[in-house]
């Protein structure tokens, strides 16, 4: 059985504080991906990647990083989905905050978590049956967190 514990393909560490705390959550039967499905998996499942991202200036040296997170579960059944997305909708309410670094007291601030039961759980899927928006505000810059640069295009003006 794959899961959490095992590497994934991006190095992301709020989707890895969420993929913990999911596990927590559901606990040791369901497994937990991040960011894309494995080849092969074993139901139940549920997999979080990363749907969008917004990088805001607050003043001078304040900044508010903010990411939306999606999930799509992968039950047995259409009913175990659903309690699964319902029980993770309800205490993501519940939390109001995730640890990200307990000994750095970050935490990561929720907000808006939705569900959407309309479409099946497939790993097509886009859209998640939950998403989640997650926000953390630092006093510098955070490098680490945002995506590096893809391209520079330059043209010149010079005859």
């Amino acid at each position: 059985m794959s899961s959490l514990n095992e590497p994934t393909s991006v190095d992301d560490s709020w989707l890895a504080v969420v993929g913990a705390w999911t596990q927590e959550i559901l606990g040791n039967e369901w497994s937990v991906y991040l960011s894309e499905w494995p080849g092969s998996y074993s139901t139940p499942a549920i997999m979080w990647r990363v749907s969008g991202m917004d990088l805001r200036q607050l003043g001078l040296s304040s900044y508010e990083l903010e990411k939306q997170l999606s999930a799509t579960a992968v039950g047995s059944t259409r009913n175990q989905e659903a309690a699964a997305v319902l029980k993770l909708a309800e205490a993501l309410g519940a939390a109001v905050k995730i640890p990200l670094s307990t000994e750095d007291r970050r935490y990561l601030s929720i907000s808006n978590p939705k569900v959407s039961l309309k479409n099946a759980a497939t790993t097509e899927t886009t859209d998640g049956q939950l998403t989640v928006t997650l926000t953390r505000r630092t006093g510098s810059y955070p490098a680490q967190e945002v995506s590096l640069m893809q391209s520079v295009h330059y043209k010149s003006n010079m005859r």
